[in-house]
Order: C-alpha cells, then sequence, then structure tokens
C-alpha cells in the first residue's frame, strides 16, 4: 500500500507539470496538446499523506488554502479551504509563493515565500497550527524565517535526517536580482 501511495504521489506530481507563477492549463508539445486533468491552475504543488488523506496546496498568491480528499486523481473536488490569509501592509502581505505543509511532532506547519509587493523583499514565513487535521483549527504566523544574510528568499522545503531538521530554499548570493542557488541550514526548531 505504502509503494502504491508514492507512485500516486509521484504521478501526481507529473501531471501538475512544471513550476509556474502563470496558469498552465495546456501544454502543447512535440508530440500533441497536454490538458492537465486535475486541476486548471496549480503552480508550486505540494502533497502530504496524512491518516488517510491527500493535503494539496499550491500557489495562489494571496492566501495559504489546503485541499484535503481521500483520492489524490479528484482535486477538483477536494474539500477546500483558505486556512490563513494575511492582513494587509506587512512584508508578507503579498505574492504567496510555494506553500509547504510539514508535520513536525504534534503540530503542522506551512512554509511559504511572500513580500510587501516588492519581489526584492520575497522572504520565507511560517505559520503554525496545533490540530490533528491541517484543514481545522487555527493557523497561526510565527514569523520570518531567515539566516544572518537575509536575502531573497523563496521555495522553502524542510526535512529530516537522524532527528535533526534542515531548511532548503532558493536565494540570491546578493542584495539583486541574479542567479538563483540553492541554500541548507539547520533549523533549531520549526
Amino acid at each position: 500500500m505504502k509503494s502504491r501511495r508514492t507512485l500516486s504521489v509521484f504521478m501526481f506530481a507529473l501531471l501538475l507539470c512544471a513550476k509556474s507563477r502563470a496558469p498552465a492549463q495546456v501544454v502543447t508539445t512535440q508530440g500533441g496538446t497536454f490538458t492537465n486533468p486535475l486541476l486548471d491552475n496549480g503552480p508550486d504543488p505540494w502533497v502530504v499523506w496524512w491518516k488517510g488523506f491527500y493535503y494539496y496546496s499550491n500557489s495562489t498568491g494571496t492566501n495559504l488554502t489546503l485541499r484535503k480528499t481521500a483520492d489524490i486523481t479528484d482535486l477538483r473536488h477536494a474539500q477546500k479551504k483558505a486556512v490563513w490569509i494575511p492582513e494587509p501592509g506587512h512584508p508578507w502581505s503579498k505574492e504567496i509563493w510555494a506553500p509547504e505543509l510539514h508535520r513536525w511532532g504534534d503540530k503542522w506547519y506551512i512554509y511559504f515565500a511572500a513580500d510587501a509587493g516588492d519581489n526584492a523583499s520575497h522572504r520565507i514565513y511560517v505559520v503554525e497550527n496545533g490540530n490533528d487535521d491541517p484543514i481545522e483549527g487555527t493557523w497561526i504566523f510565527k514569523g520570518e524565517i531567515n539566516d544572518p544574510s537575509n536575502r531573497w528568499a523563496i521555495d522553502a522545503t524542510t526535512f529530516e535526517v537522524g532527528g535533526d531538521h534542515y531548511l532548503v530554499w532558493s536565494g540570491w548570493e546578493g542584495a539583486n536580482d541574479g542567479e538563483q542557488d540553492l541554500y541548507i541550514a539547520h533549523m533549531s526548531n520549526p
């Protein structure tokens, strides 16, 4: 059953195609036209399996939305809920990208990139929820995640190895738009 679920998640990721900020319902290739059968729009997809359900997220630009379904191939009909909407006027209020749902201990965390309306101010933020079902309960803004350089950062993901947690993100080496590199840091807490 676990390998079937892993295969389903892999196939799901392939079907959702490339990470893109713009909707990509139809892709024309040398072999013809491909229409995404799962969703009309779904940049930066992420999916987690928990207690019999898939929890799916993607970039909306304006909020953190989760979908909950027992059938990953039926995302169009999944329970859908905007679980966190930022208040206007903050550095994390606009251009909300690449939300990733992760379980750490007995709580849920969504890591995401956001800015104040200027791409150069994109940083990584996190919200927390103590409910066992991440689509329920209250999501609380915990703050910005950064390193001492406090540079532009997007597309964070986290993982655990041997009880230690790490964060990986895409960023710029300098203060201006340029080549993107991947960075990794040890995390002391979520």
